[in-house]
């Protein structure tokens, strides 16, 4: 699996989101805060937005193309819009603005412009600019994003951070320890999960069960959100999914479910693959649907949390730390995991 074959996005947080172009430049920050979304559409506890009828944030930006700035894109409306003031307004009005529905992709959209990784078009204009089209010196230009100055590698995903410390906060000694983001894509078939994560030391010395004592991935996910909402206990809907890539040797990447328990074991059908980086290791899993037992549908929501576990000490089985992406989250309480929503988006 790859992230070209995420199909639908889903929202789980707004990343912080820049963007650009060298062919056109743009510079933009969006703050990442919100509330989370009961099953009656009232909101609840802290889970990100922007939601709809609660967020109003603001991010200013700037486009450069060839090294020239332009003018502020014309105003439009809609629940992400600007009022030509060199400001991206993040106010959702309807569902469908509210998570990924404010990236800055969307953003571009809702103007009638156009951002891809190779193309941009400014919101109000018929000029597109591509990847290795001529400046006036002669240079190949390259579409581009950038936050606060630093590239982002991919801003056509909504990348999310785990980066929590939800246990061993004693050990942890900050995000080049561990941390990690990730994206999140779906088909009628599988949950696609692709992540990036930061980590000083490989160690996995575990298989099977013992995963979780050894740098692995996990996923929690709540099947039946609406129906157990504020049941503080693990119920039979609610899984729990290690991810490893054993120790690119002897031990074989792999996947071990502990919950629900009548179906602990390897996890069968779940297809994890990765890599070692310089700076910690990328993990990629095609899930299926009916390791949660879901029929997926757009729009539907359930409960959430992707974890990243830490051992540090080589040779060594021990968990001594885990990040997340909930700041909440407890093992057996699915009250404490965040909201993920199923979104529609391009195929």
């Amino acid at each position: 699996m790859n992230t070209a074959e995420l199909r639908r996005f889903l929202f789980v947080s707004l990343p912080a989101v820049a963007s650009v172009a060298v062919a056109a430049v743009l510079v933009a920050t969006l703050l990442d805060a919100g509330t989370a979304v009961a099953p009656d559409g009232s909101s609840e506890s802290a889970v990100e937005g922007p939601r709809v009828g609660r967020d109003h944030w603001h991010a200013t930006y700037k486009y450069v193309v060839c090294g020239q700035a332009q003018p502020n894109f014309p105003t439009w409306e809609a629940g992400v819009h600007t009022h030509a003031d060199g400001i991206i307004h993040i106010h959702p009005f309807t569902p469908s603005e509210e998570g990924s529905g404010a990236r800055l992709v969307k953003w571009f959209e809702y103007g009638g412009g156009k951002l891809t990784d190779d193309e941009v078009r400014a919101p109000g204009s018929a000029k597109s600019y591509k990847n290795d089209d001529l400046c006036p010196d002669g240079r190949a230009g390259v579409v581009q994003v950038s936050v606060n100055g630093e590239k982002l590698a991919d801003w056509s995903l909504p990348f999310s951070a785990a980066d929590k410390v939800v246990y061993g906060a004693s050990r942890w000694t900050g995000v080049d320890d561990v941390s990690g983001k990730f994206a999140l894509g779906w088909d009628a078939s599988y949950l696609y999960v692709a992540i990036q994560v930061i980590d000083d030391k490989y160690v996995q010395v575990a298989s099977g069960a013992d995963i979780w004592m050894g740098d692995e991935v996990e996923v929690q996910f709540d099947a039946d959100l609406a129906a157990d909402y504020y049941t503080a206990s693990l119920s039979a809907d609610d899984t729990q999914l290690g991810l490893s890539l054993g120790n690119f040797g002897s031990i074989p990447a792999q996947a071990h479910r502990w919950f629900p328990q009548s179906q602990r074991g390897p996890a069968a059908g779940v297809s994890v693959a990765g890599k070692a980086t310089p700076q910690g290791y990328d993990v990629e899993a095609r899930i299926p649907w009916t390791v949660f037992g879901v029929t997926p549908a757009e729009g539907g929501r359930y409960g959430f949390a992707l974890s990243i576990s830490d051992d540090d000490l080589a040779g060594i089985a021990a968990q001594q730390s885990m990040v997340s992406s909930v700041s909440t989250r407890t093992l057996v309480n699915p009250t404490t995991w965040g909201t993920l929503a199923l979104g529609g988006g391009p195929e």
